[in-house]
């Protein structure tokens, strides 16, 4: 890295690195490890999930910890929880008549509007509207 800093800055070689990047083999999360994490984030998906929490659970520090699950998982520790709240938040506008406010606050949302930000941006639809369409 030291070499590739010192070219890149300080050189006219800085055009052909390409032979100096070589990727860092990451090795993913144990399958045992991330069954641990993922159960973790399950229980307390209506809480706060902190990244330094799942690190402690896996035994690594934050920086290995996000590598490592990205490599097992193709998505960051954030998108991860996201992408779960939001299957809960679908699950309970099929299957509840919940209110839209209590659905956030059960899938780990501050607002309803952030649910509502969220849920439309990967969906598609509002919560209501994604409701309205899966009980006609």
């Amino acid at each position: 890295m030291l070499i590739h800093h010192l070219l890149r800055w300080h050189s006219d070689a800085s055009k052909d690195l390409t032979a100096l990047q070589r990727p860092l083999g990451v090795s993913p999360l144990r399958s045992v490890t991330l069954k641990r994490v993922q159960e973790y984030i399950a229980t307390n998906l209506a809480g706060d999930i902190a990244l330094p929490d799942m690190a402690m659970i896996a035994c690594m520090s934050i920086g290995h910890f996000l590598r490592a699950f990205r490599a097992a998982l193709g998505m960051t520790p954030y998108h991860y929880v996201l992408e779960q709240r939001l299957r809960r938040a679908s699950s309970l506008l099929r299957t509840t008549t919940l209110p839209i406010s209590r659905i956030a606050t059960e899938c780990g949302f501050k607002t309803t509007s952030h649910l509502s930000s969220k849920f439309r941006s990967r969906i598609g639809a509002s919560p209501s509207h994604y409701r309205a369409s899966t009980h006609d």
